[in-house]
């Protein structure tokens, strides 16, 4: 792992950027110097080394991997890593594990546990050797992502796929339990080169937008109007970083499939800027549940004849919320702009169709009737029915008895 780049460093360096580095020091092959010095450093399923007559596990991409429980290759990998830093100015670090831990054993047992809080504690004294370098753990995408990675480095590659048509798909799920500015988003080339479809340049920068921004691509094919729209966009990251990376995330489902709905909302916003909003379900509940406006319709405008609303149903409350973090639960309005309100209507008057539950009927109206005890069943009893036939066998209502009632589902 001998590297000198001092000039390469310089010439980033002397630009204002900071010079970063791929690395992946848990895997060797066997045409390799530790390989033929240390034979018993790569796990396997024999209490012998190879060269002793033991059996080496299964390779994949000529690789095999080092045993980080074995005190000796441990100290050497962490010795080579902090030579690294120590003798070049590098500030991040991409940390890769490409392969799977296969028949992964150490002095013939078993060792993925020990293995794994071996690299935990790796990370833990490179950080405390180099507190100013940036790791980013990246395993043939995102294939390392548990909470202990998430608390030793400082963000993760969601996916080695970067055409921004996936990465909607990609980044909306990993959003949902990672904070954005912890999933690595790229502007990646024109033509991906792992789906081979062509995308416009804003297209991929606005998808790499809500991440951790960055550019996969040779720059130096960039030139005339695409140089200053990606110029542009970088500007536009650049102005908006600090609420992307320090506000709440928000999302909506919407009808078309083809559409997709999410912000950031900025942390400690009063309810001026929070205005409450309902969605209206055509099924199973008459009860809303509160979620942030879209980002495109200003605080305090009504838009009744938005293209949101005409598609799918919301609409705007005109009931301010009881505290900005905890809203108290309403029954739906059927109030429009300008007009006085409407008694609610009475329960058992719903239609049959109104709600899938077997309970209902035209004369006795079903558990969804009553409001649900909690703001968070609240925000369950609102998600749209997609009953799921894989999902439900014994009882073709189980999820619904689950949000609406809170009997005992069969699922």
């Amino acid at each position: 792992m001998a590297f000198r780049a001092h000039p390469l460093i310089d010439a980033v360096t002397s630009r204002g950027m900071e010079f970063g580095l791929w690395v992946e020091p848990e895997m060797v092959n066997l045409d390799s110097d530790v390989v033929r010095a240390h034979p018993e450093w790569i796990v396997g399923p024999s209490v012998k080394s190879y060269k002793d007559g033991g059996r080496l596990p299964l390779e994949w991409r000529h690789q095999h991997i080092i045993d980080l429980v074995n005190p000796d290759a441990w100290q050497y990998i962490y010795d080579r890593v902090d030579a690294l830093l120590r003798e070049n100015n590098i500030s991040y670090l991409k940390w890769d594990q490409n392969r799977d831990l296969l028949e992964h054993g150490h002095a013939g047992r078993a060792s993925v546990h020990e293995q794994t809080l071996a690299a935990y504690r790796l990370f833990d004294a490179l950080k405390a050797a180099h507190p100013g370098v940036e790791i980013e753990s990246c395993s043939s995408g995102g294939a390392r992502v548990d909470l202990g990675i998430l608390e030793r480095t400082d963000r993760i590659w969601a996916s080695d796929c970067n055409d921004a048509l996936e990465r909607q798909s990609i980044q909306r799920w990993t959003g949902l339990v990672v904070p954005p500015e912890l999933v690595g988003g790229h502007v990646g080339p024109t033509t991906s080169h792992t789906t081979a479809r062509t995308h416009d340049l804003s297209f991929r920068a606005i998808t790499a937008l809500f991440g951790h921004f960055g550019m996969e691509w040779d720059v130096r094919q960039v030139v005339g109007v695409q140089r200053e729209e990606l110029k542009r966009f970088i500007g536009i990251y650049k102005e908006h970083r600090d609420l992307i990376h320090s506000g709440r995330m928000v999302r909506a489902d919407l009808a078309d499939q083809s559409l997709m709905l999410h912000g950031v909302v900025a942390a400690g916003s009063g309810p001026a800027a929070q205005p409450r909003w309902q969605a209206r379900r055509r099924r199973c509940s008459p009860w809303s549940a509160p979620a942030p406006h879209p980002p495109s319709s200003p605080a305090g405008s009504p838009s009744p004849a938005s293209p949101l609303t005409r598609s799918t149903g919301w609409k705007r409350s005109s009931r301010p919320r009881a505290t900005p973090t905890t809203p108290a639960p309403s029954p739906r309005s059927s109030r429009r702009p300008g007009s006085s309100p409407a008694p609610r209507r009475a329960a058992a008057s719903w239609p049959r169709w109104a709600c899938p539950c077997p309970s209902s009927t035209r004369s006795t109206p079903c558990c969804c009737r009553s409001p649900p005890p909690n703001p968070a069943h609240r925000l369950l009893h609102t998600r749209p029915f997609e009953p799921s036939k894989r999902r439900l066998r014994s009882s073709r209502w189980g999820r619904c008895r689950t949000y609406c009632s809170g009997r005992n589902s069969t699922v």
